[in-house]
């Protein structure tokens, strides 16, 4: 079995930069506090705050690693944002 990029996998598990933006836009309609009786402790706020910087980074990043490997053929450079990409994804994931 011969594997040509073994990141492949990374990128399918966080998704096209093109949805974090949509999931960037979208976070700003969802309300900060809750409105329903039975959790009226819970605030989202952190998770929200949490959640909109990484869609945010995960699409810069994700754009900037294309550019580099298409533009500068630097595949390392993107491997490391993949990386960074995966790790922040998950941490926020855990976070919320």
């Amino acid at each position: 079995m011969n594997i040509f990029d073994p990141f492949a996998g990374y990128r399918l598990s966080y998704g096209n930069s093109l949805i974090h933006l949509a999931y960037f836009i979208a976070l700003f309609l969802v309300s900060d506090k809750s409105t329903t009786k039975i959790c009226k402790e819970a605030d989202y706020k952190g998770a929200k705050i949490a959640l909109i910087v990484s869609h945010i980074v995960i699409a810069v990043f994700q754009n900037i690693g294309y550019v580099s490997d298409y533009l500068w053929k630097n595949d390392l450079f993107a491997k490391i944002l993949d990386t960074l990409c995966l790790l922040l994804y998950h941490a926020v994931i855990f976070y919320t």
